[in-house]
């Protein structure tokens, strides 16, 4: 007989490894991730402990597959692989909340979550540090922790920044080691010099706002001195620089790598759009339809050894949606953000503080929400899911409710 403890404790740190396993992965042809053992495995346990799939992730999913026969391309192989990856993982993560959120506190799960990233941290950089020291890193000095970029770091690293950040107000968290660990966290956001980490930093300010409270004056100040600190990093002001340029004028013409590989899925996608404005290239497709128009783009040939740079994801989710289920496709995933009612497993006593905490969810959710929409555009990344959960499971609860 499996002690349910131990087995709950395995269920909770595997997912938060997979959450963080992006680039834990075997190329077998394709890129075979760990995320993929965790779910296959802790499926049926998941299912043995009473979780649920909602079904409406299929349905929804089958409207999508649906669009792509109008698409530009149609359905492939590529839009088959990418429903089946994208049902499984969202299914995952739902079944995983929908188990947990029976015995614990949604807040107190994304705290412990927070804990565990914080530990992965503790290890890294110092191996980032000594690394650096002894001249390792082959000229790239910005710090990534376990993943495989910088951006895709501080998309998980900044939510979790600003849910300690909040926690320590709301609980009023005064421990060494409570306020060490922000800190800490900031330091490492800062060394990564990743424009999504300073764009999620300037974001997380935005919603600490609340003009009712003194203390909001300094997260006022914070906001232009975020901004300030943003345009003093070269490697950011030049991104910025070029990335204007470029888009202005359609054209690569002596622009950063960074850039060119925004720019140019911003011209393919143009070029989808104007094809096929409702329906898009078909999910899936976006490589296919780059590699239709890319040999278009003015300068292009100066970047013969980029050409391809982000093709498969679009560099953006926001994009890649865009390219592949084009304008209607958008409307939908709209729609469904607005009209999915929060559902909780179980009826929980809530204080003011645990309605306070949930609220912060939300905004941390949400500023990863606009960090994958704006950087990185897989359908369906480790951590996707997971923050899109934690987004819908935590809004809307206040104290008329519980």
């Amino acid at each position: 007989m499996i002690n349910k403890s131990i087995l709950y404790r395995w269920l909770m740190y595997s997912t938060f490894i997979a959450v963080c396993s992006e680039a834990l992965y075997i190329n077998i042809g394709f890129d075979f991730k760990i995320l993929y053992l965790i779910v296959m495995f802790n499926f049926p346990l998941l299912a043995l402990l009473g979780g649920k799939i909602k079904t409406s992730i299929f349905f929804s999913l089958v409207f999508i597959l649906f669009i792509s026969l109008f698409s530009i391309h149609g359905l492939t192989f590529g839009s088959a692989g990418q429903f089946i990856g994208i049902f499984f993982i969202c299914s995952y993560y739902y079944c995983f909340f929908s188990v947990f959120l029976k015995n614990v506190k949604i807040s107190f799960l994304f705290d412990f979550f927070c804990d565990f990233f914080i530990k992965i941290n503790y290890f890294f950089l110092p191996l980032y540090i000594i690394s650096s020291l002894l001249n390792l890193k082959n000229g790239d000095y910005r710090y990534h922790s376990i993943f495989m970029e910088p951006a895709h770091f501080c998309a998980v690293a900044v939510p979790v920044f600003f849910f300690l950040f909040f926690k320590r107000k709301i609980n009023n968290e005064n421990s060494f080691l409570k306020i060490f660990n922000i800190y800490f966290l900031f330091v490492c956001i800062l060394l990564s010099q990743s424009s999504v980490g300073f764009i999620g930093i300037l974001l997380g300010f935005l919603f600490s706002i609340n003009y009712k409270r003194k203390s909001s004056v300094l997260v006022i100040i914070s906001i232009p001195a975020t901004f300030f600190l943003m345009m003093l990093n070269n490697n950011f002001s030049m991104r910025v620089m070029d990335t204007v340029y470029g888009i202005s004028n359609m054209d690569v013409d002596n622009v950063n790598i960074s850039s060119f590989a925004l720019i140019s899925n911003i011209f393919v996608i143009k070029n989808v759009l104007g094809t096929n404005f409702l329906f898009g290239t078909g999910l899936g497709n976006h490589i296919l339809a780059y590699n239709d128009f890319i040999n278009f783009l003015p300068s292009v040939e100066k970047y013969d050894n980029f050409v391809g740079l982000n093709a498969r994801d679009a560099n953006s989710l926001f994009l890649r949606i865009l390219s592949e289920i084009g304008v209607l496709g958008v409307l939908f995933i709209i729609y469904l953000f607005i009209s999915i009612k929060p559902y909780r497993f179980v009826r929980f006593n809530l204080n003011v503080n645990d309605v306070a905490l949930n609220k912060a969810l939300v905004k941390i959710s949400l500023i990863y929400i606009f960090l994958k929409l704006f950087r990185e555009g897989h359908w369906f990344s480790p951590e996707m899911y997971f923050f899109i959960f934690l987004f819908f499971l935590s809004r809307k609860i206040n104290l008329s409710k519980v």
